[in-house]
């Protein structure tokens, strides 16, 4: 029996595309979505190979809007989004297996519009995450190339970007939680830098997909730091198998012993390559930055809970 959708869900920069790569070697999945909110999904379709499965679904992409990854981002499981959920349902159909980024503040609605969906959610030491996103800004501004220039003279202590456009984000997430006691207070602490801004949307993300699926058991919905599952894919691609009671195919077992994931192929290596290095490249920063963000933001217990720290 064909089993239903699978979901992989976690912030930007988490190791989301990595572990969705692994899976589709489970020959129980028939297809495979990528990033089905990105806000520019009919170019990523037309130009990268791990979002062609999309063509096969006409009607999904004449229901797709660009603006699905910010309209109700934050959806509750008793709020509606009809648009929304007439494009997902032309997705989330048995065999398919996706990856979101975008979803972490609507996973208690999306199960309860989509109750047989398992999900994978994935948290990236914030850390890691912060310095991929720098990492990875492009270069294509007279401000950025400055402060890398500055950075590398040991000028600044942090090589700051401008490239994410993170300053409307926190502006959006204002405007929600600003009567929201469970997290205004951070928003005080928010500065218009990106790691700071980066910090704020890591513990929004993380806390909010937590809360929100603290209800479902492991048999539906399994937690995973990434930086545990690159020290040993195998062993944990079985845990969660063993936990969603699911058979654990010997393609996915060859599969999850290889260093580079050579399934959908791919545009990246970092996609692809399975790198202790990656997970703890964020080292070359002063601690006393890291340090400070992570008192700032209070997440000593909630990176306790994935041994981060």
């Amino acid at each position: 029996m064909m089993r239903n959708s699978l979901v992989i869900s976690g912030m930007f920069r988490s190791g989301t595309t990595l572990i969705w790569r692994y899976l589709s070697a489970d020959p129980n999945y028939k297809t495979y979505f990528c990033e089905p909110l990105h806000s520019n999904l009919i170019y990523e379709i037309k130009n990268h190979k791990h979002y062609s499965y999309f063509k096969e679904y006409p009607e999904a992409i004449n229901n797709y809007s660009d603006n699905f990854w910010i309209k109700n981002y934050r959806l509750f499981n008793n709020e509606k989004d009809n648009h929304l959920y007439k494009y997902l349902s032309e997705l989330m159909f048995p065999g398919s297996l996706i990856k979101f980024t975008r979803m972490n503040l609507r996973l208690n609605w999306l199960l309860t519009n989509f109750p047989e969906t398992k999900i994978i959610n994935v948290v990236r030491d914030p850390r890691a995450v912060a310095y991929s996103y720098l990492k990875q800004a492009r270069p294509n501004n007279t401000l950025t190339r400055i402060r890398k220039f500055l950075y590398k003279k040991n000028i600044i202590s942090f090589p700051i970007n401008g490239n994410f456009n993170f300053t409307y984000w926190s502006d959006d997430y204002y405007r929600y939680f600003k009567n929201n006691s469970f997290l205004s207070s951070d928003l005080e602490k928010v500065k218009k830098d990106d790691i700071s801004l980066i910090f704020y949307l890591w513990k929004v993300n993380v806390i909010y997909s937590i809360k929100d699926l603290e209800k479902y058991s492991t048999d539906q919905v399994f937690h995973i730091g990434y930086e545990t599952f690159i020290q040993n894919p195998l062993k944990v691609l079985k845990t969660i198998y063993k936990s969603f009671s699911f058979d654990f195919p010997e393609e996915l077992e060859k599969e999850a012993k290889k260093e580079t994931v050579s399934n959908l192929g791919g545009t990246k290596k970092w996609q692809k390559e399975l790198n202790q290095n990656y997970s703890t490249e964020w080292k070359k920063i002063d601690n006393k930055i890291w340090n400070n963000m992570i008192e700032k933001f209070d997440l000593i217990d909630i990176m306790n809970k994935f041994n981060m720290i």
